[in-house]
């Protein structure tokens, strides 16, 4: 799955697989990349990853030791339902 994704300044740029990671600098421009059943892995400096959907970056993780570097689409995994309240 690939194909081509323009920026606000038009520039192209070419995904030729939605496992290529992208540099953090071209965040704003995940608006034109997200595919629904697609979510955003976002990988910092230090190797740690979290999921996150198209907008705007919100501040990094209280336990993240470094900034955010690249990103890139992947499918989005099953959604669960609500927790069950404890029985007893």
């Amino acid at each position: 799955m690939g194909g081509t994704i323009y920026g606000p300044r038009g520039d192209a740029m070419k995904i030729n697989n939605m496992d290529e990671w992208i540099a953090i600098e071209r965040w704003a421009e995940c608006q034109q990349m997200a595919r629904p059943g697609f979510v955003f892995e976002i990988r910092n400096g230090a190797g740690q990853s979290l999921l996150a959907g198209r907008g705007p970056l919100l501040s990094q993780p209280f336990d993240w030791s470094a900034g955010p570097v690249r990103f890139r689409m992947v499918r989005e995994g099953p959604r669960s339902g609500p927790i069950s309240a404890p029985r007893g």
